[in-house]
């Protein structure tokens, strides 16, 4: 960023579509300003993709929710999901094991997912909005 700092999810956050990296920007016009990624190609005046947008804040609470799920079955039955989801050695377990925090380091994301897809938020009649986000795992790729 121009401020010198790097976000956590940087070169890992792709659009579904184009395969581009989603840009990091911020919105300080609301009361609360916050943080979210667009496609790249669709910023900077390209517009080649549509935006594919979400927020900083959602995404991370998804990608730590994900994160804890999988944590919690090598909890339960390590040996098993471990044989199962990965061929890695005995240090990667290990690592994926003991960083189970309630936070999400850069190091730890980029140890353990190789890159993130935003799919294009769909709006509902009711003005919700659903939107897929696929995490693909290291050594494993993607797990539903």
């Amino acid at each position: 960023r121009r401020n010198g700092t790097t976000q956590i999810f940087a070169g890992l956050i792709k659009c579904a579509d184009c395969g581009w990296s989603l840009a990091y920007g911020e919105n300080k016009q609301n009361k609360n300003p916050y943080g979210y990624y667009h496609c790249s190609k669709n910023g900077q005046g390209l517009r080649q993709c549509s935006m594919h947008y979400i927020r900083y804040d959602v995404l991370y609470a998804y990608v730590l929710a994900r994160l804890q799920y999988w944590s919690m079955m090598v909890q339960k039955d390590e040996d098993k999901l471990l044989k199962r989801l990965l061929n890695a050695s005995d240090r990667e377990r290990n690592s994926a094991k003991k960083k189970q925090a309630a936070e999400l380091p850069a190091e730890l994301l980029n140890t353990l997912i190789e890159k993130i897809t935003v799919h294009e938020a769909v709006k509902g009649e009711d003005g919700s909005r659903e939107q897929e986000v696929e995490i693909y795992y290291r050594f494993i790729g993607k797990i539903d």
